[in-house]
């Protein structure tokens, strides 16, 4: 038979479990929410990132964007976080239009990788890129309670 000692000893027990549980999952490192499919989820992420890109919006790449992001092109430029962040400030980036296609993205954990396929018009330091559609790689982690962009890679070519 449990004595007042042993019922104490389970009662502290139990709230303590039940508080390092709790504490776990709201840690700024928790998963985050499973309630959208990863292609869904991708879809969404990929949006708010071009079009704060489109309209050249740097406060929005600023939160987006993770510490360690970056950026690989097809004709073998790439840019750092700070970098990117900078061209599109200058405006050296003029997207006209943009759509995805071919979404196919990967989830685990903290953890999001997207290929895609994207139609966009646009002009990247003078150069024309014409909207054919063209192959992106994109990653995403979910950090300081939100999903933030860690990589790109453009196979878009310019125009000849």
């Amino acid at each position: 038979m449990f004595d007042l000692r042993n019922k104490l000893t389970l009662i502290i027990i139990g709230s303590v479990a039940a508080f390092t549980v709790t504490a776990c999952g709201t840690s700024a490192d928790s998963a985050p929410s499973e309630d959208q499919s990863p292609n869904r989820q991708a879809s969404q992420l990929l949006n708010d990132f071009w079009t704060a890109v489109k309209d050249a919006d740097t406060d929005t790449l600023e939160e987006t964007l993770s510490q360690s992001w970056q950026l690989a092109r097809a004709d073998g430029t790439n840019l750092s976080r700070k970098e990117y962040i900078d061209e599109i400030g200058q405006g050296e980036i003029d997207i006209v239009d943009f759509t995805f296609e071919q979404v196919n993205a990967s989830r685990s954990g903290n953890s999001l990788v997207v290929r895609y396929v994207a139609k966009a018009d646009y002009t990247l330091e003078g150069d024309k890129y014409k909207g054919d559609p063209a192959s992106y790689l994109g990653t995403f982690v979910y950090q300081e309670d939100r999903w933030q962009m860690a990589s790109q890679a453009n196979f878009n070519v310019p125009v000849d």
